[in-house]
């Protein structure tokens, strides 16, 4: 094979998910392209290595000092969107779903990798969030470890100001079977839509249920000294906000009016 069709497929090998046999084809396809394709090819190849660069503002892709998004007058300047892959501003953008601006960040926290929050240019995204009005900050992040650390120190920094932090739903895929769907994606989907009132409900109801169990369990082992406590809403409730001492008030309650 001449060295040309090598350096070809080798160069071709550089790009992420391509291996020998499709380098291969791609270098055999880039044989039959006429003049006015090869030309549009290397200048193609040579405008994206010499012309794109960051935005000044959001960090994203783009051929000016600020990307077009940034210098639009029509977007809701009231939302954010914090991504950390460039490629999702795109994405969304090609949705048309979202009018907000966009933040791009230099990755997540991982302090298992060694990357730290002054390693993915937080202090500019901050700087941003404090000098405009933002109310809502959007965390367009995929679900992992480092995405929730990365989240939860941007809150953190940020307690105290006005501001609402939202996450992209996460939950059961269209056409995906409940049964291979793990538990952590069925919970927290669910409990992050909620709202904080409903949040506090469920709260209280788990505690209703784990003190009519504690009753039951009282009642099986005092079955025998006829100390039984009725399951009752008031009773269950006196032990759900009472604790320990409203359980042993129950019971004294019992032993002496029996």
């Amino acid at each position: 094979m001449p060295d040309s069709i090598k350096k070809m497929i080798e160069s071709f090998k550089m790009l992420p998910g391509i291996g020998e046999k499709t380098a291969e084809r791609m270098a055999f396809s880039v044989m039959n392209f006429d003049d006015d394709q090869i030309e549009l090819f290397i200048s193609s190849l040579n405008d994206v290595h010499t012309k794109i660069k960051k935005c000044e503002i959001c960090n994203t892709l783009t051929e000016n000092d600020k990307c077009s998004v940034c210098s639009s007058n029509n977007r809701d300047n009231t939302y954010l969107c914090v991504v950390d892959d460039v490629k999702n501003v795109f994405l969304f953008e090609k949705m048309g779903m979202f009018n907000g601006f966009y933040h791009v960040l230099d990755g997540l926290i991982s302090p298992m990798d060694g990357i730290n929050p002054e390693d993915i240019g937080l202090d500019k995204l901050l700087d941003r969030i404090k000098k405009e009005n933002f109310k809502e900050i959007i965390f367009a992040f995929n679900p992992s470890i480092e995405a929730e650390t990365t989240a939860m120190y941007i809150k953190r920094i940020l307690d105290g100001y006005d501001l609402k932090f939202t996450r992209l739903a996460s939950g059961v895929p269209m056409g995906a079977n409940m049964e291979y769907v793990d538990s952590l994606t069925l919970e927290r989907p669910s409990y992050h839509l909620l709202g904080d009132n409903m949040k506090k409900v469920f709260s209280i109801l788990k505690k209703l249920v784990f003190s009519a169990f504690l009753i039951y369990g009282y009642n099986l082992i005092a079955v025998n000294f006829n100390l039984l406590i009725p399951i009752n809403i008031c009773n269950i409730s006196i032990v759900t906000f009472l604790g320990a001492p409203g359980m042993l008030a129950l019971v004294l309650f019992k032993f002496v009016t029996r």
